[in-house]
C-alpha cells in the first residue's frame, strides 16, 4: 500500500466483508427471518450500516423481515397440539396464602411465600391484604424480616399498617409505615388508605448522553493535533487505534 488512504481503503473493505458475514450468518441461523432492527442487535451494527448489507446481498423482504434466498423457511403452525395442550387451575393469591400457611404455623417470609407459590409482588400484596381484612394471619417480627403466620386466639397483628392492595402495575414504591397511637381508635380502612397514598413517591431520573460520529471525531482530533490526514485502524470490528498525518513539501 503506497500511502495512508489506501490503508484506510483496505481497513475498511474488510471491515464491510466481516460485517457482511455476520448478517449472512444471522440471517442462516434464524429459519423465521429477521428485522433490519434485530439484525443491527444480533450482529451489533449500525443501522445504515445494515441496510446497505441488506442492499447488497441475495435476500427476500416481507412485511419488514428478511430471509436469505434459497434458504428454507420456518413454518408457524397456529394449531395447539395435543400434547401441549393443559388445563390451568387458577387459584386466588389469598386462598393460596392461607392454604400454604397451615402447613407452616411457624410462619414464612414474604420471599419463601413468593417463590412457593409463583406470585408476583402486587399478586402477594392483595392477598396478604385480604386475609388481614378477614383477620386470618398476623405479621411478626421486625421490618425487613416480617413473618405471616395463621392467626390463632390472643394473637395480634403487627401494630405496623399493611399495604393497601396495588391498584396499577406503574406505581413507582411505596413504602408507608404508619404509626398508631395508643390513645388513639383505629383508623377506619378509607382513611389508612388516604394516609398511605400520601406516602407515594416518584422518583425522576436524568441521563444524558453523547454520541460522536466518525467525521465529528476526525476534525476533532485533526484540530486537536494539527494534522490533517486522520486514519481509523480497525481490525474486525473493533477500533485499535488512530493514524495521524500531514504531508507538506518542503
Amino acid at each position: 500500500m503506497n500511502s495512508a488512504a489506501d490503508m484506510r481503503r483496505f481497513h475498511e473493505q474488510t471491515a464491510l466483508q466481516k460485517a457482511k458475514d455476520r448478517v449472512i450468518d444471522a440471517l442462516k441461523n434464524d429459519p423465521l427471518g429477521l428485522s433490519a432492527n434485530q439484525l443491527m442487535t444480533v450482529c451489533r451494527l449500525s443501522i445504515k450500516t445494515v441496510k446497505n448489507i441488506l442492499a447488497t446481498i441475495d435476500v427476500q423482504e416481507e412485511h419488514g423481515v428478511y430471509f436469505l434466498s434459497g434458504v428454507a423457511r420456518a413454518e408457524i403452525s397456529t394449531e395447539p397440539q395435543a400434547e401441549q395442550v393443559t388445563t390451568v387451575v387458577q387459584v386466588k393469591a389469598h386462598d393460596a396464602i392461607l392454604q400454604y400457611l397451615h402447613d407452616f404455623p411457624a410462619g414464612l417470609t414474604k420471599p419463601e411465600l413468593m417463590a412457593a407459590l409463583q406470585l408476583n409482588d402486587k399478586q402477594f400484596t392483595n392477598g396478604i391484604y385480604k386475609l388481614n381484612k378477614d383477620g386470618a394471619i398476623i405479621r411478626t417480627g421486625k421490618f425487613g424480616s416480617y413473618k405471616y403466620q395463621l392467626k390463632t386466639n390472643g394473637q395480634e397483628m403487627n401494630t405496623e399498617a399493611i399495604a393497601a392492595p396495588v391498584a396499577e402495575e406503574n406505581v413507582i414504591s411505596v413504602q408507608p409505615v404508619v404509626e398508631i397511637s395508643a390513645q388513639d381508635p383505629q383508623l377506619s380502612e378509607p382513611d389508612a388508605i388516604a394516609l398511605l397514598k400520601d406516602q407515594v413517591k416518584t422518583v425522576v431520573t436524568r441521563k444524558s448522553e453523547l454520541t460522536i460520529k466518525q467525521d465529528q471525531l476526525s476534525e476533532l482530533l485533526s484540530s486537536v493535533f494539527g494534522l490533517n490526514t486522520v486514519n481509523f485502524c480497525v481490525e474486525g470490528s473493533r477500533l485499535v487505534g488512530v493514524h495521524l498525518s500531514q504531508e507538506e513539501v518542503a
